[in-house]
């Protein structure tokens, strides 16, 4: 019998346990590092996970050779792209500051160009004699 049917067989029996990620839904009777780890296939076909990293919701898990190298907490990614989040924020604020700082600044120069416009245009009150 080959270890597919076996594993079909064996989840029927045992209480095999099943993750969603990113890469599909990992099965296996344990997760703990060293522990093979295997996926259904669209066939019903159960395949040894191919290498690589699959994310949850709450860890990332590599797998290499069908086996769980490692299990890390997920945690840290969500507070970098938190933080990366935070940052961009300020830098956002800072660039809307100094957007109002050059309104104000054009609207205090448009309103010399007026001043200026304003006293070019006003006729002489005396005439200027040669």
């Amino acid at each position: 019998m080959d270890k597919s049917k076996l594993l079909k067989l064996a989840k029927m029996v045992m209480k095999f346990k099943e993750i969603s990620t990113d890469k599909g839904t990992l099965i296996t009777d344990e997760f703990a590092v060293g522990v093979e780890v295997f996926i259904e296939t669209e066939e019903g076909k159960y395949i040894p996970a191919t290498d690589g990293e699959y994310v949850t919701e709450n860890q990332k898990i590599t797998i290499k050779d069908g086996k769980i190298e490692s299990i890390e907490d997920n945690q840290p990614i969500v507070e970098e792209l938190v933080q990366e989040s935070d940052e961009k924020d300020l830098r956002i604020a800072e660039l809307e500051g100094l957007l109002k700082d050059r309104d104000a600044i054009i609207s205090e120069l448009t309103a010399k160009i007026k001043e200026l416009e304003d006293k070019i245009n006003k006729p002489v009150e005396e005439p200027i004699e040669m």
